[in-house]
């Protein structure tokens, strides 16, 4: 007898189920179901594995979510740091203008006459007559 023979002989069905011993059947039964059960668990631990892959991309996304936001916001704040004390400026130039004319004592633009000589603003008002440190002079005192 060749191999393929042999091989033939050893596997062959049997011709009906009754041939079968029942004590086998029960074996591949439970063999059977153990194989199912082994697979479902595979088939979870997979995706849990999955899930536990994909979370530290979520992780890296919300982190970078949180550091695009927070910049944001670091913006936002020292614009609205930057108005106040630019309404402080724009006040304080204000200021200055106001007391430099009054410092002049301007009444109305054609009262004066203002020329620049050498480098230097003066400033004739009717018969007075200021150069621009005086006037700064004036101001201040």
């Amino acid at each position: 007898m060749n191999i393929v023979g042999a091989f033939r002989v050893r596997n062959v069905p049997p011709d009906t189920p009754a041939t079968t011993p029942v004590s086998i059947m029960h074996s591949l039964t439970a063999l059977r179901l153990e194989h199912a059960h082994l697979l479902e668990d595979h088939g979870a631990d997979r995706a849990a594995l999955c899930q536990h892959e994909l979370q530290p991309a979520d992780a890296q996304a919300h982190k970078v979510d949180g550091r695009t936001t927070a910049d944001a916001l670091l913006q936002a704040i020292r614009a609205a740091e930057d108005c106040p004390m630019r309404a402080e400026c724009t006040a304080a130039l204000t200021e200055w203008d106001v007391g430099f004319l009054k410092a002049l004592n301007i009444h109305s633009p054609l009262d004066c006459l203002v020329s620049l000589s050498s480098g230097k603003l003066i400033i004739l008002h009717e018969q007075m007559s200021y150069t621009s440190e005086e006037a700064m002079q004036a101001q201040i005192t």
